[in-house]
């Protein structure tokens, strides 16, 4: 019998905890991303003391909520491209390269002894194989101090390393939210950048060196590089982000989805002037998984969706012939299409005659050019019989270089990584999450098979997002709020 007035107090509930983490891990992150970008104000004055607080924030934030952790590095390789400092550089010129480092030490070795780690799987074992015998190879070649391994680092092992190490992590669902919400605003930012350089705004447009005509090989041009300063990746990297932002919305209550929808206009606005056709193409292609689904569960009969394909493709015909000029110098642009059938069956042809192993990594367009020729109605492009050129598709890329080994390898990690996360994805969001990943899938091999995939950040976006997913734990060990309008809020 209680003599006196006593207060109970409960303890804060699971649910109650993971949402209070995923706000705090996901405003630290937002506030991260935040000095990073302004140190690039001014690189003199501001970069060191900038960058080495948000180094420290890094590693505090690593501890606190490695999601949003992993959402911060994958803005700061955005950020510090490539193409500005050439994958090089000190803790001043690519900050990303020390969170890289700081991350992949806490994923392989604090959170194995903090949590029950995952397990590696027959995909990591193909990795392992891909990554020893693409660099055994190039070693062989041309020596391991030589251009093409920080290449192969940035398409294949830094990615599919990532992909290895956080499905292994196993993350929170509250984790996957904070990473799902710093890649949708990253998106967005790229797509703002983007449009400040249609208006030739280059005053308001950060980083600084994107307004440099010396250092931007797109400035002033009719094709929009935004920060990756390349269109190609500039509309993969808006495109992810926006497969990304429209899980968010689709998950959203009413009161939040206005906010996402305009960021969804942004990306969308931003993809039109990349006029990057492939990625046209993908977004076309993998929206449609994701509006099926989302237009079975309103009820919406076979008929109708049918129709509306068709229209949303007939509506993008009016929009591919438009009276831009800069939009029908691409579509009617037949040079680039017939470019890449002489790359395409030169490749072919070179990997016919190195089969198995292939020319080795970066080899490509040393060896395309006895390949290359007339063949019967494809127009000779002029040049490429001098100077040669990259395989411009990802696939061919790796079966003429890596051989049919590679390719086969290349080929069982791309299968592992879209059936593990479409697992995942099924028992965390239900038919949303396996429409959300076959859309983003469909969207990344889309753009890919145009282009050769050498840039880092989407292959990092593309491999470390499903590589989250699928270690993703389930509702059972971590329940998170069950709103009326979804099972999670990601």
């Amino acid at each position: 019998m209680l003599t006196e007035p006593q207060i109970l107090v409960a303890a804060p509930s699971r649910p109650a905890r993971a949402a209070s983490a995923t706000n705090y891990g996901s405003a630290l992150g937002l506030v991260l991303l935040g000095l990073f970008l302004v140190s690039t104000v001014s690189e003199a004055a501001l970069a060191p003391v900038g960058r080495g607080l948000a180094l420290l924030g890094f590693a505090i934030l690593t501890f606190v909520n490695a999601g949003a952790a992993i959402g911060v590095y994958m803005g700061a390789a955005l950020l510090f491209s490539e193409q500005h400092f050439s994958g090089q550089g000190s803790w001043v010129d690519r900050p990303d390269n020390f969170c890289l480092l700081f991350l992949t030490l806490y994923l392989l070795m604090g959170r194995t002894f903090r949590r029950g780690a995952g397990r590696f799987g027959r995909t990591a074992i193909a990795v392992g194989l891909l990554l020893a015998t693409g660099i055994g190879h190039l070693a062989v070649v041309v020596g391991l101090y030589s251009n093409e391994l920080p290449w192969f680092m940035r398409m294949f092992g830094i990615p599919l390393a990532m992909f290895v190490l956080l499905r292994r992590a196993r993350l929170w669902p509250h984790e996957i939210n904070s990473l799902l919400l710093l890649v949708a605003v990253a998106g967005v930012y790229a797509s703002i950048m983007t449009l400040l350089e249609v208006g030739q705004f280059y005053d308001f447009i950060l980083p600084w060196w994107i307004g440099d005509p010396q250092l931007n090989p797109f400035y002033g041009s009719a094709r929009i590089g935004g920060v990756p300063m390349q269109p190609e990746w500039n509309a993969l990297v808006i495109s992810l982000s926006l497969c990304v932002l429209l899980l968010r919305l689709d998950q959203e209550p009413p009161a939040g989805r206005l906010l996402w929808s305009v960021g969804a206009f942004l990306c969308m606005a931003a993809l039109f002037f990349t006029f990057t056709r492939a990625a046209w193409l993908g977004l076309v292609l993998g929206g449609v998984p994701l509006f099926w689904q989302r237009s079975a569960a309103r009820g919406v009969t076979f008929r109708r969706r049918v129709l509306f394909v068709f229209g949303a493709i007939a509506f993008g015909g009016v929009i591919f012939f438009g009276p831009s000029e800069a939009l029908q110098s691409r579509t009617t642009d037949t040079g680039t299409v017939f470019f890449r059938f002489n790359v395409w069956i030169g490749g072919f042809r070179m990997l016919l005659d190195h089969p198995l192993l292939g020319v080795g990594y970066g080899q490509f367009s040393r060896n395309v050019i006895p390949y290359l020729g007339v063949f019967g109605s494809i127009p000779e492009s002029p040049g490429l019989n001098a100077v040669g050129t990259i395989a411009h598709n990802t696939t061919l890329s790796v079966a003429a270089e890596l051989g049919l080994i590679g390719l086969g390898l290349y080929i069982a990690i791309l299968s592992g990584a879209f059936k593990t996360a479409w697992t995942a994805a099924t028992a965390a969001y239900g038919p949303r999450g396996q429409s959300w990943v076959a859309g983003f899938t469909i969207i990344y091999l889309t753009n890919v098979q145009f282009v050769t995939a050498h840039e880092l950040t989407p292959n990092l976006l593309f491999f470390g997002l499903l590589g989250a997913v699928a270690g993703l734990r389930s509702s059972q060990i971590d329940p998170m709020p069950q709103p009326a309008y979804g099972r999670f809020r990601p």
